[in-house]
């Protein structure tokens, strides 16, 4: 797509503007120069016509002061001046004044004219306005074959300041016209006159006055002329002003004023195109000014813009390097110089430029440190996923351990029950021993087979507490050696505890990135401080069992020693034997000591039987949170397990983030 500069579009729209403001303002001229010029006419064309009227005025009062002039000669005013006499003078006047005949009538209203006619005029208003010493000059007359018409002037004659009969020029009518011809303005300019009935009296076209053309009367039978009828209605009322009309199509302007004396008015005509066709000059100023000052303005403009558009460009060429990703080109000092709207952006280019450098080299040290701290990460989750493996390992063989050890403690139980019950037979041998002391000397042989009987239970006795007393010291070999795990186990978890730390250490530096992490290392950390308490459990419960079970050996020691003890008893009493006949009253006595020392064995027995139980309901607890840490570790193992996935992929998007940073290029600082 092609791309407009904006030199072009500057040029297109300020010439456009220039345009448009040389033509309104040609337009605003050329309306105003109009209204100026129709106000002109409006004051100029009554002005004309008063001046005509003025003149017509003047010439007609000519007239009559020629009149007068011949009224007052002698033979005119001199009543005896017989009639010959007086017409031989108005011949004369007449032949001078150019007259088309002069006549005179007395107080009787005869009329004698020059070319020997007479008539009475005694009716005529003109007649009686002159007797009343009024000069007169009345309307044209058409003649009736309407081909030529009158006007009569008329003057008192006076003799001393007696009116003694009135004095008559008949002149031609059309002399009007001929005032009227001579009064034009411009090429279309005309005039003409009516009187008070509207008729025209005087026209440039002799046949309006001969054939009385009257506006107002034609206007009723001609639509078209009911604005000049309107204007005629003004005139005859003695008006000054200016009317506008359209007449055969034609828009014309008319000037208007009365000729007082002889209540006639003058209209003086120029038509709308001949006074506007004086502004075509002013159109032709107008459409040079306005080409004169649209070749200056986009000249103007074309400078202003070019320049314009050279810093713009310059600023887009930069603006397209700094899209490839190169920062490292510099903005021309001299745009800042420039203190207008483009500087501006000149300057806020180069500070985008260098805040947008800055970022991107905060941002690569940024990514190779979370690149960094990723793989880290990846590593420790690793590591922790390994160390939780290998708790789990011991934690399984603690739990064997414990299994091991639970089943020998029911061995035990088994064994003290044996124990138990031939202790039971012991002390009922010994009853019987005691119920057949009295008899002991018929019965000397078979007190010899209970006595071996006695001593084989006493080897078997023997026999079964060295088992019990090694299985004693075995099991609390295994309890040290559980404490031992424990310890270890504990120490793992503060590693864990540690790790997990660390992981949410690490994974808040990593900011937004970071976050998943921080969550599974804070869980993490919680199992490590549940790993922790159960082994805390179990320690305490392990010191408790070691200590029953310190108090079992104790008790089987003694126990031992006791057994041996008998075995000493029943050896001197085998070896005795033979004296026991003799001797019977001292073996009673011992048999009781022998009963009651059995008696201390069985409740010592019961002793070890309810710590053994002790024993093996604390190593069922200990299996159940062996089995419950197994799990804990499991669960640790599968968080380590998403930790180091996360890591990775960490570690990946950190590599992509890299890989897209390091398309630009920035000015090293």
């Amino acid at each position: 797509m092609k791309v407009k500069s904006i030199r072009t579009k500057l040029i297109f729209l300020i010439g456009t503007l220039i345009i448009m403001l040389g033509i309104g303002t040609g337009i605003i001229f050329y309306i105003n120069s109009t209204k100026a010029l129709v106000s002109n006419i409006g004051k100029t064309l009554p002005q004309i016509a008063t001046q005509a009227a003025n003149t017509v005025q003047a010439k007609l009062d000519g007239h009559i002061m020629e009149l007068k002039g011949v009224a007052v000669q002698k033979e005119i005013a001199d009543i005896n001046m017989s009639r010959d006499e007086k017409l031989k003078v108005l011949s004369e006047q007449a032949n001078i004044n150019g007259s088309i005949k002069m006549g005179y009538a007395g107080l009787d209203g005869i009329m004698y004219y020059t070319d020997g006619t007479q008539e009475n005029i005694s009716n005529e208003e003109y007649y009686k306005k002159s007797l009343l010493n009024e000069a007169i000059v009345n309307d044209p007359v058409v003649a009736e074959d309407k081909k030529s018409m009158s006007m009569v002037y008329s003057v008192p004659i006076k003799n001393g300041d007696t009116v003694v009969g009135v004095l008559v020029s008949v002149r031609d009518g059309m002399e009007l016209s001929d005032m009227i011809k001579q009064i034009f303005f411009g090429k279309t300019g005309s005039a003409y006159m009516i009187n008070s009935r509207s008729e025209s009296i005087a026209y440039k076209d002799s046949n309006m006055p001969l054939n009385q053309y009257n506006s107002i009367e034609e206007s009723k039978k001609n639509p078209d002329l009911k604005e000049i009828a309107s204007m005629q209605k003004e005139m005859i009322a003695g008006k000054k002003g200016l009317k506008k009309y359209v007449f055969g199509g034609v828009e014309s302007y008319g000037g208007y004023a009365p000729v007082k004396k002889e209540n006639w008015s003058i209209v003086v005509i120029l038509e709308k195109n001949e006074l506007l066709s004086e502004l075509n000059d002013l159109k032709i100023v107008i459409v040079l000014s306005s080409i004169i000052f649209l070749g200056i303005g986009l000249l103007i403009t074309y400078i202003i813009a070019d320049k314009l558009s050279k810093r713009i460009k310059q600023s887009e060429n930069l603006l397209n390097v700094f899209a490839t990703g190169d920062l490292t080109q510099s903005i021309d000092s001299k745009s800042f110089a420039y203190k207008d709207e483009i500087g501006g952006m000149s300057m806020s280019l180069n500070t985008m430029q260098h805040s947008i450098s800055s970022m991107l080299q905060d941002f690569k040290k940024t990514s190779v440190l979370i690149d960094d701290n990723s793989n880290r990460l990846n590593y420790i989750s690793k590591d922790m996923n390994s160390s939780a493996s290998n708790v789990s390992s011991t934690i399984q063989e603690v739990a064997n351990g414990i299994g091991e050890q639970a089943n020998e403690l029911m061995d035990i139980t088994l064994s003290l029950n044996n124990f138990s019950d031939k202790l039971d037979s012991l002390v009922h041998a010994m009853e019987e021993i005691n119920r057949t002391t009295l008899d002991m000397d018929g019965l000397a042989n078979h007190s010899n087979k209970n006595m071996s009987m006695l001593n084989d239970a006493v080897r078997e006795i023997a026999q079964t507490f060295g088992s019990l007393h090694n299985r004693i010291y075995q099991f609390s070999g295994n309890i040290k050696e559980v404490a031992t795990i424990i310890e270890i186990i504990n120490n793992i978890a503060n590693e864990t505890n540690l790790l997990a730390l660390n992981a949410s250490i690490e994974a808040a530096r990593a900011g937004e990135h970071g976050k998943g992490f921080a969550v599974v290392a804070d869980e993490i950390r919680k199992l490590a401080e549940q790993t922790k308490v159960s082994s805390q459990n179990i320690t305490s419960l392990i010191g408790q069992l070691s200590v029953g079970t310190e108090l079992i050996t104790k008790d089987t020691d003694g126990m031992k020693e006791n057994l041996e003890n008998q075995v000493e008893v029943i050896h001197s009493t085998i070896t005795s034997f033979e004296q026991i006949i003799h001797s019977i009253k001292e073996v009673i006595p011992k048999i009781d000591t022998s009963n009651t020392s059995i008696m201390e064995i069985k409740s010592e027995k019961d002793t070890i039987y309810n710590k053994v139980e002790n024993v093996s309901a604390t190593a069922e607890e200990v299996s159940a949170s062996s089995q419950e840490i197994a799990y804990t570790v499991d669960s640790i193992s599968q968080l380590s397990a998403d930790v180091s996935a996360a890591a990775s992929e960490l570690y990946s998007m950190t590599k992509s983030m890299s890989s897209q940073v390091e398309r630009f290029k920035v000015k090293e600082e």
